[in-house]
């Protein structure tokens, strides 16, 4: 279950993120998946900042 719904929301962030308004409205979404699954989304984030 917390994988689908990782990849939905990897999805749907990839979708939204050039119509998203606020960057904190995204780290509240990291902040929340963060709390499902911590390593898959420190290893996305670090992929995406290099």
């Amino acid at each position: 279950m917390g994988e689908v719904l990782f990849n939905t929301w990897i999805n749907l962030s990839n979708e939204l993120k050039f119509t998203t308004k606020s960057v904190k409205d995204g780290l509240i979404l990291a902040q929340l998946l963060a709390k499902l699954n911590p390593k898959r989304v420190e290893s996305n984030l670090s992929k995406r900042k290099s």
